[in-house]
């Protein structure tokens, strides 16, 4: 997404960004908190410009931070509400309104709002 590559990385606990078009360098870093565990990133440049959703099993979270390329900076946009059964955010997808979670631990499909991170209680059972 223009021309950067962002990997969810467990270990760093952080989203490391790379320039795709400047043979991979690290050009910046998307962290939040020693506690953070990223796993899994969504992203869909069409329905939400600049924009990176990011599930932690660490905070046991989804995160929406807004990145700036040019600046080689974020913001965080929102962290979702406290969830019972959230406790391993592992893959995720967009679309205009939700953002669609795979909790592992509880083999659910977990809805958030795009725009404020509040859980939608749709839920689907696997």
């Amino acid at each position: 997404v223009n021309g950067l590559v962002f990997v969810a990385e467990e270990v760093l606990r952080m989203v490391l960004v790379y320039d795709a078009n400047a043979n991979y360098i690290n050009v910046f870093n998307i962290s939040f908190g020693s506690k953070s565990v990223p796993i899994g990133l969504a992203m869909d440049q069409s329905l939400h410009p600049n924009i990176v959703f990011v599930g932690d099993n660490g905070h046991e979270a989804v995160y929406a931070f807004m990145y700036y390329p040019s600046q080689r900076s974020f913001n965080q946009l929102w962290k979702s509400e406290k969830v019972s059964d959230l406790t391993h955010p592992a893959g995720l997808a967009v679309n205009e309104q939700l953002v669609f979670v795979v909790e592992q631990k509880n083999n659910l499909i977990m809805t958030f709002n795009v725009s404020t991170g509040k859980n939608e209680p749709i839920f689907a059972d696997f």
